[in-house]
Parts: C-alpha cells; structure tokens; sequence
C-alpha cells in the first residue's frame, strides 16, 4: 500500500498554496465589498469559525458587550438579524446587499 506521503506531489502541494491564495484574495474582496472596519472584519472571521461573543471578547482583549454593540453594527449594515443571516450574506458573497448607512 502506498503511504500518504508518497501520494502527494509537488504539483498537488503547488495547486493547494494557489487555492489558499486565491480563497484569501476572494475573502479580501468581500471584506472590500462589506465595507467593514478591521475590528468587525476580524470579528466576523471570528463568527465563521464558530466563536462565541465571550471568546471572540477573549481573544480581541475586549468586553462581551463591545463586541455584541460590533455585532449589531455588522446586523444592520449587513441588512440582517442574526449570526444566521449573516453567515448567508457572507457566504453569497455580500450578494444583495443594502446601501450602507452611513452612522454605522
């Protein structure tokens, strides 16, 4: 039986460095395309990975309720109601997206 390693080649491993590249320039240009601020950009990374408003507050070095005022700023930009809606918006891409307000 061959092993694992002997099944993966140079090419496979160029082809996959090129998919990561390609897969962070597509999520460059949807945070573009969101018009986010850095701390809700990396928040909303943190809610793709599953984070809860207490550890993504852990991790940022803020507090539960910064974080949720962030939160409910990324809501109504994004013209949706919950971590649901926006996990959809961001995965169609910002697709249909609402003309930003310009207080938020």
């Amino acid at each position: 039986m061959e092993s694992f390693a002997s099944m993966v080649s140079a090419p496979v491993g160029r082809k996959a460095a090129a998919f990561g590249s390609h897969c962070q320039r597509e999520w460059e240009a949807l945070v573009d395309s969101l018009r986010l601020s850095p701390q809700q950009t990396r928040i909303v990374k943190l809610i793709l990975q599953g984070k809860a408003d207490k550890q993504i507050a852990r991790e940022m070095g803020l507090r539960v309720p910064t974080v949720r005022a962030h939160l409910t700023r990324v809501f109504h930009r994004l013209g949706v109601t919950d971590r649901v809606g926006l996990v959809v918006r961001v995965f169609a891409g910002g697709s249909a997206m609402p003309e930003p307000d310009e207080r938020t």
